[in-house]
């Protein structure tokens, strides 16, 4: 009995230790993150109503870069890391840091005299191209070059530095004002556009959504001071801008495992483009690359998250997004081995069943968005 009293007392040691790494589960299960909770499925139908107003609306569908704009533009484009710089930086890229045309809180649209100038005829070169692969060359390219290296991660690797679009476009809006030549204004501000919703990420296709709202003030300006007839363009109808900005957010909670289950099949089951769906399933690759090193198959009690990697493997089987990045990441989790802890040394006990459970949540709750942008739409939003 006394031998047997070592074994017994080691087997109830090892019941508590599983009792308390259950309760802890239970209680982290119990107590999901604001923003799961926030993204009910009644926003999740609304969502998917507004793809199908957007797929009507819409003046064009998701990218298929066959003639690269990055021949003109990767020379011009840096990242925002710090490390990439633009080969040759673009004078209306230096200009966007002032916002000088936004001037004692006027409309940009008042300052057509006034705006900096200087060579707008990229607009009309990049006519010549359908689409933008930002990783073909230049900064970019030395970008992707680096994953792998120690300290390269998601969180880490630099986006193209594409808010200074923005800029181009009021300018090329202006000149389009001052010598009567709108309508092929309007045409290049929108082809802007389709190119930088090319940039797949988040930033890229707000910055995308972003032009559209800046060619529908110029349109309305030029309609109003009778520089071109109210039928001769069709802008973007009313409301569609504030539905992309929702959407690109909310795919990111679709994909990254926010809304409820099923909600990726439906989401792939729609027919033809949708647009930000690269940029969110690149945000999803990315903190899921962080997380998948905790995931494994379920133990009892514990919960299972499994499902959300196994519908992003499926996606990259058939979406046409490049993701060069986000897939040479996703390919090989164990980048985020030390992301976690000051000293870059992980816990010894993090990959443990139940004690992952606690390393999950922690994980998560460092990349809390709130993905659900519904019932917002009192808001309101300037662009980035």
């Amino acid at each position: 009995m006394q031998r047997r009293l070592p074994l017994v007392l080691l087997a109830l040691g090892a019941l508590a230790l599983v009792a308390t790494a259950a309760g802890i589960t239970f209680l982290l299960r119990g107590h999901p993150r604001e923003d799961e909770a926030a993204f009910p499925a009644a926003h999740v139908d609304a969502l998917f109503a507004d793809v199908a107003i957007l797929q009507a609306d819409l003046p064009f569908g998701e990218c298929r870069v066959t003639r690269d704009a990055g021949l003109l533009l990767n020379p011009l484009i840096g990242l925002d890391d710090g490390v990439h710089a633009a080969a040759r930086p673009p004078w209306w890229a230096a200009a966007s840091e002032g916002d000088l045309l936004r001037k004692g809180g006027s409309k940009w649209t008042d300052h057509m005299n006034d705006g900096p100038r200087g060579d707008l005829s990229i607009t009309t070169a990049l006519l010549a191209f359908d689409g933008w692969d930002s990783t073909s060359s230049g900064a970019g390219a030395a970008a992707l070059a680096s994953v792998g290296e120690p300290g390269v991660t998601p969180l880490t690797i630099g986006i193209p530095q594409v808010v200074g679009f923005q800029t181009l476009a009021r300018l090329r809006l202006l000149e389009g004002l001052r010598t009567g030549d709108m309508l092929r204004a309007l045409q290049e501000v929108r082809h802007l556009a389709v190119l930088v919703a090319c940039e797949e990420s988040i930033v890229g296709q707000m910055v995308a959504v972003a032009i559209l709202r800046i060619e529908g003030d110029g349109y309305a300006a030029a309609v109003a001071r009778g520089a071109i007839a109210r039928e001769a363009w069709t802008p973007l109808p009313e409301g569609s801008v504030e539905r992309l900005k929702r959407v690109t957010f909310g795919l990111v909670g679709i994909y990254a495992g926010h809304a409820p289950p099923g909600s990726v099949e439906r989401l792939e089951a729609v027919p033809g483009p949708i647009f930000g769906r690269c940029g969110a399933l690149s945000e999803a690759m990315g903190q899921w690359g962080l997380y998948r090193g905790f995931v494994g198959d379920p133990w009892p009690f514990e919960g299972d998250h499994t499902g959300v990697t196994e519908a992003i493997d499926r996606v990259l089987e058939t979406t046409p997004c490049r993701l060069r990045a986000a897939r040479a990441f996703w390919a090989d989790p164990q980048w985020a081995t030390s992301t976690f802890t000051e000293d870059g040394e992980e816990a010894p006990w993090a990959r443990l069943p139940y004690f992952r459970e606690y390393t999950l949540h922690t994980l998560m709750g460092t990349a809390s968005v709130n993905y659900d942008q519904y019932g917002r739409e009192g808001e309101a939003w300037t662009g980035l």
